[in-house]
């Protein structure tokens, strides 16, 4: 239904190799990850969902169908990735809601964890909000931070016919390889943004974004 999944679907499909291993973070009502474990039944769809109960609420509100390919762990995505061992070819990010954003998923202690899950050649897809107005601006820059200090390459798209005022979805990737991707442009973070365990006050930028 959402622009935002549509992109990062269809990203998936140009960019993942065959069978791939792919790590969602914030599974929701898991719509995305059946869809993408139905799209690779011999790859592997891990989907870390904070909310047990939201597995229940997917199966009665959004016909959610289990895949015998797909696991849904219900740990808080940080948790997970600090004692993960294993490497995906493909991170899926989308744990934001609206411009709330959780601080330990925006620091560059997370961006290292996150880093060392994905596989030499995979990617990062990231959904964030973000708009032209620099409050908004400030938020998709701090959010996006733990992953442009980590990745050589950074492209992002705005979701199309949105004003340049409010709050609006962003896909950002990210990899060590170049990619070239029709419709996105590269990203230039604002690295005086990178926020650290110990001093990540995204809070006023939050407020800011929401209320300017």
């Amino acid at each position: 239904v959402f622009w935002y999944t549509k992109e990062i679907s269809a990203n998936v499909q140009l960019l993942a190799p065959a069978n791939p291993s792919i790590l969602v973070l914030g599974g929701g009502a898991l719509t995305l990850s059946e869809h993408l474990a139905k799209l690779y039944p011999d790859g592997l769809v891990d989907t870390v969902e904070i909310d047990p109960e939201l597995t229940n609420v997917a199966q009665h509100y959004f016909d959610f169908d289990e895949q015998p390919n797909l696991r849904v762990i219900n740990q808080d995505a940080r948790s997970f990735l600090q004692t993960n061992k294993a490497t995906y070819d493909i991170i899926i990010v989308d744990v934001y809601s609206d411009v709330s954003v959780p601080f330990a998923l925006a620091t560059q202690e997370y961006g290292a964890s996150l880093y060392s899950s994905v596989k030499e050649s995979g990617i990062v897809i990231v959904n964030a909000i973000g708009n032209g107005m620099s409050a908004c601006n400030q938020l998709l820059d701090a959010t996006l931070a733990p992953y442009s200090t980590n990745f050589k390459n950074s492209l992002i798209k705005k979701r199309p016919a949105t004003d340049s005022f409010s709050p609006s979805n962003h896909v950002a990737i990210f990899s060590r390889d170049t990619l070239n991707l029709n419709g996105y442009v590269g990203y230039k973070p604002n690295h005086s943004l990178v926020l650290t365990d110990d001093y990540a006050p995204l809070e006023p930028i939050q407020y800011s974004c929401n209320y300017q």
